[in-house]
């Protein structure tokens, strides 16, 4: 083989070599969190070419000859910002407002449950989260330059809110304390307790306990002062 030749030949390889070398360097990466809401994090990694498609390979020590391509993070997307906060979905009433035009759903003596948003801390268990709050707000709120009653907030002396479960759509409120409530206050109660969990749609079946025992709803009404 001639020396041109040679130095050609060289040069090819040079080139592959470097062809592949910015392959890597493209390769992006999808970092994907899942959550149930209540604090479980599910992480995904899922590697793409600089088209935006699957990378193709054998493997974490696949190389980038033979059309594989290694699955190392060099070259990762960056200038993603993560959120510093979450937003809260938190139920609350309008007095015996039926004739309110702006809606809401239409709970006991006429009271409209509406939802007020409220952004805290970011966190993965958005549920959990959103019980605490509502058991932190005092009786009377104030929400878009209107009054609101917050009927959890008026029975903290008494109710405590311990966790909550999500299991197969299943979410389990767990409470300490004493239900003390009037005819008009103990569907706000309930309405509250189960809405906050059924606003998310991987919920479909709330359960209130309190102190380890399932609270039933129509016996509590049957025995209200």
């Amino acid at each position: 083989m001639s020396n041109a030749n040679k130095w050609l030949l060289g040069l090819v390889s040079l080139l592959v070599v470097l062809l592949g070398y910015q392959t890597i360097r493209e390769n992006k990466f999808v970092n994907t969190d899942s959550t149930d809401n209540i604090g479980a994090v599910t992480n995904s990694i899922n590697p793409q070419d600089s088209t935006g498609g699957p990378v193709r390979g054998s493997g974490a020590d696949s190389t980038v000859f033979g059309g594989t391509f290694t699955n190392t993070r060099v070259g990762q997307t960056t200038g993603i910002v993560a959120p510093t906060e979450t937003t809260l979905n938190i139920p609350i009433f309008k007095w015996g407002n039926t004739t309110d035009t702006a809606g809401g759903e239409v709970v006991g003596c006429g009271d409209r449950l509406v939802f007020m948003n409220k952004s805290v801390p970011v966190t993965q268990g958005v549920i959990n989260a959103t019980y605490q709050e509502l058991f932190a707000m005092y009786p009377d709120v104030t929400f878009a330059g209107s009054q609101y009653r917050n009927e959890v907030g008026a029975e903290t002396d008494h109710l405590r809110f311990d966790h909550v479960t999500l299991i197969n759509g299943v979410a389990k409120v767990y409470l300490e304390g004493v239900i003390m409530l009037s005819e008009c206050a103990l569907p706000r109660l309930e309405a509250q307790l189960t809405r906050t969990a059924t606003y998310f749609p991987n919920v479909q079946i709330v359960q209130v306990f309190l102190n380890g025992q399932l609270v039933d709803w129509k016996k509590l009404g049957n025995q209200k002062d």
